[in-house]
């Protein structure tokens, strides 16, 4: 009842004050005393703080509650400011005014940080290296956590409940949300968003806030989910920039870099207030420290902080001169049990309002009936082989690719999408022969496989190509007078391209699978000693790179229309394409790298395949083409096209059978029988 006496009394000398929100001065907050002990509820509700941790709950949402553990915090955690400045990631103590050791240094354009119990995470958005990042507090075990699609990342922010990671990014105008491991990430609000850039979370209710200032600024609400959106203020705001939450008495700042100002509201969107207003002034992130907000500020060059709810104090914390991004205090909130761990979701948990839960699927998948499995074609996949061990490459378009070693041929089997037209004795040949050819970087081998007369074509030197059928294991052989460096198949042509090589130079011919009408293809004369060739059937070209010019090029499958889309390269040796990009391996580097076949935008990524052996990456492509509706089956798929040894495709109707070195075909052109003539001697 003393409760109720005392918030009767408070309403009353409000009331009689005739206290109120005034829009150009925050001396106080609205409605509520926080100095004269008042806690506000987040749904503006305000209670003395005598009740607050008292173990009942006065709030409706129960915050008054929050942040109570019972253990002390450790105060040293909670008090460290993080910073962002271009090449660096800095730390600052808030209570002891000093500035830390660094964190980070010779990274290239940082933007975005943030901090959890374990980890410094940041963005990075200089080009071919656009990416989310994190490594532990002291700075050491730094690794990359998310790359593939990412853009311009401006803020990220970490749920301390499910431990994701969520962004804005402004260059592919969306919000989105990877999982702890980077692996998995998706686009949860992309809808009316143009230049998405500050972002805070609020686990306890399962919400997200953040600013876009693009045509139509605005700070909006949703939930951690992307459900639910709410605009929470749409006029007088030009520039918003950084977003913090203040979960105390929870309100919502933002800076607006055009207006030179920060303002608040409550979580509802309401009681609006300026805080700091002033005419040099360009603030970009924010955070919330106990009383103060902090700042990073562009005009001044430094990183500023003043009473959160009077804006007195104004003062500066880090001033060196520069420019300062991310700024980021990181905030122990009540621990909650994660509902996402039982929940099981294939790829992606997202918490929504009043810690509900729901999976979702990363780009390209779609959910399940079910609401936890996620499906999606596997031709995201490359084989890898390097050292005489192969690996499996599966390719995340938003995320980080994954991959493992494929230790025996039954694991061969399991990724090689073939596999099933085989014998177990054709895809355990596959696999020993590619590991062998792997292994043996001095020959610069190459391999193809034929999906239509299940043929395996390999060079390992001597100036020719074996062909070797997986179904009954013979073998003939294709011969030139230079040496081939490259194979590429397009079985559905019944076409095959080649690079072949002098001591001096390169060039690229095509011929049919036989070997039969072969002309100069690629006229210009390459530098090798290695031209890597890939096939896009969407686009029909034909992509190649030369070692030597660091380049990567494009031409159509007729022969014109040549493009550059890379260059600049180091040495590149090997290439596939997959969906809308192409990827390709490096001389003497552990890094599979991937840029837009048609050279858009997207501009170049590469990633570290670490744990790995030495020896130049070989790549064998598994986008074969798919037998479709009322096609015409060639002979080489019934009976081996009668042949005795080798069906080989001479175009896309006919065959030519091939046989063995020591024997010759017969006048009925299928049967290969001994040659009388052969030197068995030698």
């Amino acid at each position: 009842m003393g409760g109720v006496v005392w918030l009767f009394i408070i309403l009353l000398l409000r009331l009689f004050t005739g206290a109120s929100a005034n829009l150009q001065s925050s001396n106080e907050l609205s409605e509520c005393n926080s100095t004269q002990n008042e806690f506000r509820c987040s749904t503006g509700t305000c209670v003395p703080k005598i009740w607050v941790c008292d173990g009942e709950r006065d709030c409706l949402d129960g915050g008054d509650e929050w942040n109570c553990d019972d253990e002390p915090k450790n105060e040293s955690e909670d008090s460290i400011l993080i910073y962002s400045s271009d090449t660096e990631i800095g730390a600052f103590d808030l209570i002891t005014n000093k500035s830390l050791p660094l964190i980070m240094k010779n990274l290239r354009n940082v933007v975005g940080v943030a901090l959890d119990e374990t980890f410094v995470y940041w963005s990075m958005n200089s080009f071919q290296n656009e990416g989310i990042y994190r490594a532990f507090k002291n700075g050491t075990g730094a690794q990359v956590l998310a790359i593939a699609g990412i853009g311009n990342i401006q803020e990220l922010a970490v749920d301390g409940i499910t431990g994701n990671i969520y962004y804005t990014d402004a260059s592919n105008k969306y919000l989105g949300v990877c999982t702890a491991s980077g692996v998995y990430c998706t686009a949860i609000i992309t809808e009316g968003t143009e230049k998405p850039r500050g972002l805070a979370l609020y686990p306890p209710t399962g919400q997200l806030y953040w600013s876009d200032w693009g045509n139509d600024p605005h700070i909006s609400r949703a939930e951690m989910n992307g459900n639910s959106r709410t605009p929470l203020v749409t006029t007088d705001i030009i520039w918003p920039n950084g977003i913090a939450i203040d979960d105390i008495y929870s309100r919502l700042y933002w800076a607006d870099a055009k207006l030179k100002r920060i303002e608040s509201i409550n979580f509802l969107g309401e009681d609006r207030q300026v805080l700091v207003r002033a005419i040099q002034m360009h603030p970009f992130s924010l955070s919330v420290f106990q009383d103060r907000i902090l700042w990073s500020d562009w005009e001044t060059g430094n990183i500023r902080s003043c009473n959160k709810t009077s804006g007195e104090s104004l003062g500066t914390l880090v001033g060196e001169n520069r420019v300062f991004r991310g700024v980021h205090v990181y905030q122990a909130f009540t621990k909650f049990d994660n509902p996402c761990e039982e929940m099981r979701c294939g790829e992606i948990c997202l918490i929504g309002a009043d810690l509900s839960c729901s999976c979702a699927c990363s780009a390209n998948k779609t959910l399940e009936a079910d609401g936890k499995t996620c499906k999606g074609d596997e031709e995201h996949r490359l084989i890898l082989g390097a050292g005489g061990i192969l690996f499996d490459y599966r390719h995340e378009f938003l995320g980080r690719p994954q991959w493992r070693e494929i230790e025996n041929p039954e694991e061969f089997a399991s990724v090689f999408p073939e596999s099933h037209s085989l014998s177990i004795r054709g895809w355990q040949f596959m696999f020993e022969e590619i590991s062998i050819i792997s292994g043996d970087n001095e020959t610069l081998g190459a391999v193809a496989f034929d999906s239509i007369g299940k043929n395996f074509y390999s060079v390992n030197g001597h100036n020719r190509i074996q062909v070797t059928n997986l179904l009954n294991f013979e073998t003939t052989f294709i011969s030139f007078s230079e040496d081939p460096r490259s194979i590429l198949l397009v079985p559905e042509e019944a076409t095959m391209f080649v690079a072949l090589c002098s001591e001096s130079s390169c060039h690229v011919d095509r011929m049919s699978m036989s070997g039969g009408g072969r002309t100069r293809f690629v006229r210009e004369v390459l530098g090798g000693p290695r031209v890597p060739l890939a096939f896009d059937p969407e686009t029909r070209r034909v992509f190649w790179g030369d070692e030597t010019a660091g380049t990567l090029n494009s031409i159509s499958f007729d022969g014109y229309d040549k493009q550059l889309l890379q260059a600049g390269l180091k040495y590149p040796v090997g290439l596939a394409i997959l969906k809308d990009f192409v990827f390709g391996t490096v001389k003497g580097s552990r890094e599979v790298f991937w840029a837009n076949k048609t050279g858009g935008h997207d501009g170049m990524k590469a990633l570290n395949i670490t744990e790995t052996p030495e020896g130049d990456f070989l790549v064998l492509s598994l986008n074969f083409p798919r037998l479709r509706a009322g096609e015409e089956i060639h002979e080489c798929r019934i009976d081996n096209g009668g042949c005795s040894h080798v069906c080989l495709l001479e175009t896309t109707t006919s065959r030519v059978c091939g046989c063995p070195l020591e024997m010759t075909l017969e006048s009925d052109q299928k049967t290969c029988s001994p040659d009388q003539n052969q030197d068995t001697t030698n």
